[in-house]
C-alpha cells in the first residue's frame, strides 16, 4: 500500500505495471449472475453467499420477488440484490448493466424446456452483446480484471451457445472462461428431470420409463460439486480457455434409475410397489432427455485442483430424501404431464402462495369439509366445540388433539398426511390464510388449489383428506392459535415437511 497527498490508502493489483486504485473502489467485488433461478444458477448463488463476502446481483426473468422472500437469500439482503429482467430483452439487460458496476458476470445458459433451441441461442446472443457493450465502457485497468464465466449444460443448444461465446471472446477480447458441465442432479431440479421424475412415478406405482434400453452413459455430478467446480474455474482458470466439468461417477440411465429405486425402497414406507425396480419399463420412443449429450471438449477442471466431494450413491440418497419431503414437487410434475396451465406468481406473492394459490376460480377439493365454529361467550371468555362426537376421528384412540401458537408472518407447512385425514380448528385469536392443494393423482379434483381466510373473523374446523397438501400462514398482527387432530404415532416420513420458506 502507498498513500497519496491526501492520505488515501491505495491498493496495487497485479505486477508493478498495474494501475493503482482507491480503497473504496477495491473494497468489494460485485458478481452478476444471469439465470440465477435455474437449477445450477440457484445453487451457485447459494454457494457464493456462503463462501464469499462479495456483493452479488442475481437476475432472473420471473422469480426475483419470490427468491427474495426465502431466508437463504433474505438473510444476505445487505450483499444480495435480486433483479427481475428478461435475458432476451436488450433494453432490460442494458438497465441491469447500468444499475451496478461488475467485475464478474456469470451466465448460466442452462437448457430451458419452455424455450425452443433458436430462442435459447437468441438469449445467449443478447447476453453476449450486453456484456461486450458493458466491458468496452470500462477503464483499461478494469477491463483486464473483468471476467465472464459462460456455463453450458447438456442441452441441445449448448454447442451453439458455447461457440457463440467463444467467437465473441476472440472477436472483442472480453476475458471469458467457458465451462461445459456434465449431467447434474440434486435438489431443486425441474420436476421433469430424470431423478425427480422417477421419484414421482414410483410413489404412485406408475411405470418408470427408461430410454434406449438404459445404455446411454454419462458422468453424473451432484449440483453442489458442479458449482464448486465453476467457482474453481473462476478463481484459477485462464481467460480464453474452455474447460470441461466432469467426474468419475459414470452411470448408464438404467443404473441411475436403479439407484433411485433402491433409495426409495429404503427411505419411503408408503410405496405402492416394492421393490420399485419392478416398475421399470423400456420406452417405445426416446424422450427429449435422450437427445442430450454433455459437451466434453476443453481442459478438465481437475487440472485446476477441483475434485468432486459427493459420491454418487450418497448423493442420490440425499436427493431422493429431498424430493420425498416436498410433495409439491411431484404435484408440479404431474401437472406438467397433464399440461395444466401455470402462471407466474404476482409481485409480492409469498413462496407458499406460489405453490398453493392459483388465479383461477376457487376450486372445491373432493373430501375437504368446512364447518363453522359456534363460540359461546360469557364473562370468563369463550369456548367452542372444535371436534364434536360425530367427527370421523372422535372415537379413534390413535389420534390426539394438539394446539399450536403461530407468530405473525409465519407459515406452517406444506404438510401432507399420506394415510389419514387431518382435522384443523381455527378458533382465534389470530387470522390465517389456509392453503389447500389436491395432490391425489386419482382424485376427481386432482391439481385443484384453494385458499381462504380462517380464524377469529371466520372460525372454522376443516377436515383435510389424506393426500391433500395444506399450509397456513398467520396474516394478522398477533400470535394465532390452531388446534390439530392428527395421528398419535406421528406422520409418515414424508408427511412432516419443512416450512414453505425453504421450498425452493
Amino acid at each position: 500500500m502507498t498513500k497519496d497527498s491526501g492520505g488515501t490508502a491505495l491498493r496495487l493489483r497485479g505486477d508493478s505495471a498495474a494501475l493503482e486504485r482507491t480503497a473504496e473502489e477495491c473494497a468489494m467485488k460485485t458478481n452478476l449472475v444471469l439465470g440465477a433461478a435455474g437449477f445450477i444458477g440457484s445453487e451457485l448463488v447459494r454457494q457464493l453467499l456462503v463462501s464469499t463476502e462479495e456483493v452479488l446481483v442475481a437476475v432472473d426473468r420471473s422469480r426475483a420477488v419470490e427468491m427474495a422472500a426465502l431466508p437463504e437469500y433474505s438473510a444476505h439482503a445487505e450483499r444480495l440484490t435480486l433483479l427481475a429482467a428478461s435475458l432476451d430483452d436488450a433494453d432490460e439487460l442494458a438497465r441491469v448493466f447500468a444499475a451496478h458496476e461488475y467485475e464478474v458476470v456469470i451466465h448460466c445458459a442452462e437448457s430451458d424446456p419452455t424455450l425452443s433451441e433458436p430462442q435459447q441461442v437468441w438469449r445467449t446472443l443478447q447476453v453476449l452483446e450486453a456484456v461486450t457493450a458493458y466491458w468496452r465502457e470500462l477503464p483499461a485497468w478494469k477491463q483486464g480484471a473483468f471476467r465472464l464465466l459462460q456455463v453450458t449444460d447438456a442441452g441441445s443448444s449448448s454447442a451453439v451457445c458455447a461457440q457463440l461465446a467463444r467467437s465473441y471472446a476472440q472477436a472483442h477480447g472480453v476475458p471469458t472462461l467457458l465451462v461445459s458441465t456434465t449431467t447434474a442432479y440434486g435438489p431443486h431440479q425441474a420436476p421433469n428431470a430424470l431423478v425427480p421424475q422417477v421419484v414421482a412415478d414410483a410413489l404412485i406405482g406408475r411405470k418408470i420409463l427408461v430410454d434406449h434400453q438404459g445404455e446411454q452413459v454419462s458422468a453424473w455430478l451432484h449440483v453442489s460439486d458442479v458449482c464448486r467446480g465453476l467457482l474453481c474455474v473462476l478463481d484459477a482458470g485462464e481467460p480464453g480457455r474452455s474447460y470441461h466439468l466432469s467426474g468419475e461417477f459414470e452411470r448408464s440411465e438404467m443404473e441411475v434409475v436403479t439407484s433411485v429405486c433402491r433409495a426409495l425402497d429404503e427411505l419411503e414406507l408408503g410405496l405402492r410397489q416394492r421393490p420399485t425396480s419392478q416398475l421399470i419399463r423400456y420406452a417405445s420412443a426416446p424422450s427429449p432427455r435422450a437427445q442430450l449429450a454433455p459437451l466434453s471438449h476443453g481442459t478438465p477442471v481437475r487440472e485446476l485442483g477441483w475434485r468432486p466431494a459427493v459420491d454418487f450413491e450418497s448423493g442420490i440418497r440425499h436427493t431422493v430424501r429431498w424430493y420425498l419431503d416436498r410433495p409439491h414437487w411431484r404435484a408440479d410434475y404431474f401437472a406438467a404431464r397433464q399440461s395444466a396451465p401455470k402462471s407466474a406468481p404476482p409481485a409480492g406473492q409469498s413462496p407458499s402462495e406460489r405453490f398453493f394459490l392459483s388465479p383461477s376460480r376457487p376450486a372445491e377439493i373432493e373430501g375437504v369439509v368446512f364447518e363453522s365454529l359456534d363460540k359461546q361467550i360469557d364473562g370468563r371468555g369463550w369456548q367452542a366445540p372444535v371436534f364434536a362426537d360425530s367427527s370421523p376421528a372422535a372415537n379413534d384412540s390413535a389420534w390426539r388433539l394438539s394446539a399450536s401458537e403461530t407468530r405473525p408472518g409465519i407459515t406452517r407447512g406444506p404438510i401432507e398426511e399420506r394415510d389419514r385425514a387431518s382435522y384443523l380448528g381455527f378458533t382465534g385469536p389470530g387470522e390465517f390464510r389456509l392453503y389447500l392443494w389436491d395432490c391425489r393423482i386419482d382424485s376427481p379434483t386432482f391439481g385443484a388449489r384453494y385458499s381462504t381466510v380462517v380464524g377469529e373473523s371466520n372460525p372454522l374446523s376443516v377436515t383435510i383428506p389424506a393426500g391433500v397438501v395444506y399450509a397456513y400462514r398467520n396474516i394478522g398482527d398477533q400470535s394465532g392459535l390452531v388446534f390439530t387432530l392428527g395421528p398419535r404415532s406421528g406422520s409418515s416420513p414424508t408427511a412432516a415437511l419443512e416450512t414453505a420458506s425453504s421450498m425452493l
